[in-house]
């Protein structure tokens, strides 16, 4: 990790290990193991100043210090703000798609205001990064705002540096914005995402931001030093007394001679007065100064412009003047003994009328154009400078100033005009572009200027229309409710991922059916595609990349243990305000079960037709084959001997038929069940001695292992005999160069476990789910019936039967039978 100045993160290895590290030393420096912890120095500091202000490093919320009403106001009424929110909206432009969203918070580091993709927004209120949340440093513990707020510096925060846990899994990058005539911290600027989406250009997208701020800051306090060398001109017009006027963050811009020769004034520009240091100076104040046992008082008054004070008058007022106690505002007595004798007398205290005006023109809060007749800017007040991003000598020198409205808006600003000519107020509903290319909302009255009875010209007054952010705020927030209410109550999983398909959001439900919780999921890719899927679901993506609508489907997808489920898929695009997909949400259901049942079902419709086929068969085919069996073996015994072999043939398939015949029957006749209490240990004992012929043609060796001598199930015996001679008889058969079937009996309680495993050439995997259907077979002879009615035997004993197969290693058939219980 390294320092480059703007206190950067910079990566040793990769980000998951980085990671790992800073929070292998998190817990470390929080159970107290050691004082020293491997992190940045800066981190460290922070890290000790939040543990000596007891905040919880296991806090599970960031506390909210505004309301919505509070927010509402901040932005409809600061001016720095609407000067600052241009800037906001550009960064968040150049930020899109890249996992950030923008942030802004006041000097106190509360957040007033947050933009960005969606998805990422609704992660960033689960941590509660939205309006009015409270992220200084005291409150929020080790964050890239509050840190930045109190070292007064850009900072980039990594995942565990953050102190609090709640917040590791993010990394942010903010730079304050100072005032460059006080010096003053005026709020921060941030860029916030998911830990998986760092990026070190992030802190170089703040600070370039936060620069571009203040230079557009110090750009108007030149206007605004300009305006105080204007009125100190104006002043020095009708007074003899000593005079300065200072900016905002109390530096002289211009002042009397004889106070640079006192010493009054330092050669940085600085009064010798008790100004409070790197701070906006007092409304009013006044002091004294001794010069040669001689006190000069001076005293200091506000100067407004645009309705907003710039800077300060200080008046110094000579000793002879000083003494008077009781000396009136001195502001209001110069401008009462600079009034014309019929002014002043008209009322005490009365101002000019032509100031009176003035004053309204330049400090109203709406932006106010005045148009001679042919539409020519004659005039604007300062507030219209300040909608539109231009001083009002840019806006007098543009000729065409239809280039502040929207097309949709021109014609009708025509015609208000030419009404407003003809003397009727008009009032309509505009787009203003602002310099910096954003849109202002504004309603616009126009009406007509008239002078001695005659119109010479238009105003517009224009009021921007703010957007009810506490209503805005209340839908969000039942919306988000009720979609919060949603996701942690259906059964199905939803995933919500961003443009670059990585995940931002996972509910309880996906936890529930896939086995990863949201932590483990943030920033990453889909886990659940099985890699023989992995083209499918590139396809599919690439289809809904190019569709705005929902794609329904039905897949398999892979669990944390490693299974496989089916599920019924639908995923579909979220769109902003300018119909640009921001992110993705995907619903699955599992339908395994469903499955299943459907597969039950299909099963069950094919047995009832194979037994109402069966007990056809069975009925017509028996009796012609017992006949053809009696008079093959009439013939035989007639025929001479060297025909035998024929007969033999036809002996044979006949037989084939008969067993054929009678499996039909064991699947179609219902049966009278007799259970009867059986060992089963010693059922098999009696299969594997029947079947020993078998297997010593085949050169094979059964070997029998038993946990125990005693195995009591409640039985048929002789279907349990048939299935375990089947099963046996199977795994002799798949081994015809020998080999050992290996029999073992062990409890699995409530049951008993019997494990038939051969060495055999295996079952291919994409065939073990049909095995058990009728008439499917992996045997040239076979019928598939066989298994079919083992599996029929088993379930109406209560068990199960279970197939596991690997080709060329051989299979293995388990049978669960349910104990008698002792």
């Amino acid at each position: 990790m390294t320092n480059n100045g703007f206190y950067t993160f910079s990566y040793n290895r990769s980000p998951k290990s980085d990671k790992l590290m800073i929070l292998h030393e998190w817990e470390k420096f929080i159970s107290g193991m050691s004082s020293q912890v491997n992190i940045r120095p800066f981190m460290f500091n922070s890290w000790k100043r939040c543990k000596e202000l007891g905040i919880d490093p296991l806090l599970n919320e960031i506390s909210y210090s505004l309301g919505m009403d509070q927010i509402q106001e901040y932005i409809n009424s600061d001016r720095l703000f609407q000067m600052i929110k241009p800037f906001l909206k550009k960064l968040k432009q150049h930020s899109e798609n890249t996992g950030y969203i923008v942030t802004y918070c006041n000097a106190a580091g509360e957040l007033i205001y947050y933009d960005g993709d969606l998805s990422i927004l609704l992660k960033a209120e689960d941590i509660n990064l939205a309006p009015g949340a409270d992220w200084s440093e005291g409150s929020a513990g080790t964050n890239a705002i509050g840190t930045a707020l109190v070292t007064g510096m850009p900072i980039q925060v990594f995942a565990s540096e953050h102190y609090c846990r709640e917040i590791h899994g993010w990394t942010c990058s903010a730079s304050p914005i100072r005032d460059p005539g006080t010096g003053e911290i005026l709020g921060i600027i941030d860029l916030s995402g998911f830990w998986t989406t760092y990026d070190p250009r992030s802190i170089e997208a703040v600070i370039g931001t936060a620069r571009e701020i203040e230079s557009m800051l110090y750009n108007h306090l030149k206007l605004e030093r300009r305006q105080l060398s204007q009125y100190f001109a104006e002043l020095t017009k009708t007074t003899t007394l000593p005079l300065a006027v200072i900016d905002r963050g109390g530096r002289v811009v211009q002042a009397s001679p004889i106070l640079y020769d006192k010493g009054w004034i330092s050669a940085n520009h600085g009064m010798k007065a008790p100004f409070p240091a790197n701070k906006r100076i007092p409304d009013r104040m006044s002091w004294e100064l001794d010069d040669g046992h001689k006190n000069w008082r001076f005293e200091l008054s506000p100067f407004y412009y645009g309705g907003e004070a710039i800077g300060s008058i200080v008046y110094a007022l000579p000793p002879e003047i000083a003494n008077f106690k009781h000396l009136p505002s001195l502001g209001q007595s110069l401008a009462a003994s600079n009034l014309p004798e019929e002014e002043a007398g008209e009322r005490p205290g009365a101002l000019p009328h032509d100031k009176l005006y003035n004053s309204l023109f330049k400090h109203h809060p709406d932006a106010i154009f005045c148009y001679d007749l042919q539409g020519v800017l004659l005039d604007a007040n300062p507030a219209a400078a300040t909608m539109l991003g231009y001083t009002i000598s840019e806006l007098r020198d543009i000729s065409n100033h239809d280039k502040f409205i929207l097309p949709d808006g021109k014609e009708d600003k025509k015609q208000a005009f030419a009404q407003a000519v003809g003397g009727e107020l008009q009032q309509f509903e505009a787009i203003f572009l602002h310099k910096l290319g954003h849109r202002v909302y504004v309603t616009i009255s126009s009406f007509p200027i008239i002078i001695d009875n005659e119109i010479m010209g238009v105003y517009e007054a224009v009021r921007e229309v703010k957007p009810n952010y506490q209503q805005m705020f209340e839908d969000l927030k039942s919306t988000k409710e009720q979609l919060d209410f949603y996701l942690s109550n259906t059964e199905d999983a939803i995933l919500i991922v961003d443009t670059h398909l990585l995940i931002v959001k996972a509910n309880e439900a996906f936890e529930r059916i896939y086995g990863w919780t949201e932590q483990e999921l943030l920033g990453k890719e889909l886990p659940t595609i099985p890699d023989y899927l992995q083209s499918e679901a590139e396809e599919l993506w690439s289809n809904l990349l190019n569709s705005r609508h929902a794609i329904p489907y039905e897949t398999v997808r892979l669990r944390k243990d490693g299974t496989l489920i089916d599920v019924s898929n639908c995923v579909a695009p979220l769109f902003d305000n300018k119909g640009n997909a921001v992110a993705y949400v995907l619903i699955s259901r599992d339908i395994t079960e469903l499955k299943k049942m459907e597969e039950s079902l299909r099963k069950t419709e094919k047995l009832a037709v194979v037994g109402q086929l069966a007990a056809g068969i069975a009925h017509e085919i028996r009796n012609p084959l017992t006949t053809l069996k009696g008079f093959v073996s009439l013939l035989r015994d007639q025929m001479p001997d060297k025909n035998n072999w024929y007969f033999e043939v036809m002996l044979s398939e006949i037989k084939q038929m008969e067993l054929l015949a009678d499996q039909f029957l064991t699947v179609a006749k219902p049966q009278t069940m007799r259970y009867e209490q059986r060992n089963v240990e010693t059922l098999i004992r009696q299969v594997t001695s029947f079947l020993y012929p078998l297997a010593l043609m085949n050169n094979v060796q059964i070997a029998l292992e038993s946990e125990s001598d005693h195995f009591p199930i409640q039985c048929e015996e002789n279907q349990i005999k048939q299935v375990f001679i089947n099963i046996i008889k199977n795994a002799v058969e798949a081994m015809p160069q020998g080999g050992q079937v290996t029999i073992k009996i062990q409890h699995a309680m409530p049951c008993v476990s019997i494990r038939i495993t051969d060495h055999g050439c295996g079952i291919p995997q994409d065939r073990i789910p049909f095995l058990g259907e009728p008439f499917y077979s992996l045997k040239e002879k076979g019928t598939g019936l066989g298994l079919m009615v083992c599996n029929k035997i088993i379930k109406e004993h209560h068990g199960n039967l279970h197939i596991t197969s690997e080709e060329n290693r051989g299979t293995t058939v388990e049978i669960i039978l349910p104990l008698i219980a002792p």
